[in-house]
């Protein structure tokens, strides 16, 4: 399993872990709390399925660390349990879809 450049969940934590986040004045959830009121309900969708995905071959934290270190993923940042990082991830993406925009 790998993450792909197009996948909702490369773009978010490529643009967290290796961007312009400050991960001292802004830690997680805050960035993937902006990148979701940015996405549109089908991007939440897409990361919440793609979440979903990956939870599903029951990865414990090394895998999830395997995971992200290959698709080099500076994880500095993220200095949590990943599994349950990602079960949160999944709610907020899944709130997310379910949410209707205020546009």
């Amino acid at each position: 399993m790998t993450l792909h450049e197009d996948g909702m969940l490369w773009q978010l934590l490529k643009g967290y872990a290796n961007e312009d986040w400050d991960h001292q004045s802004e830690p997680w959830p805050a960035p993937a709390d902006a990148f979701l009121k940015d996405a549109s309900a089908k991007e939440a969708r897409s990361l919440a399925d793609e979440l979903a995905t990956i939870q599903s071959l029951g990865l414990e934290n090394t895998g999830w660390r395997a995971l992200l270190d290959a698709a080099e993923v500076d994880l500095s940042g993220l200095n949590h349990d990943l599994v349950a990082w990602a079960a949160d991830l999944h709610d907020r993406a899944t709130t997310a879809a379910s949410t209707p925009s205020p546009n």
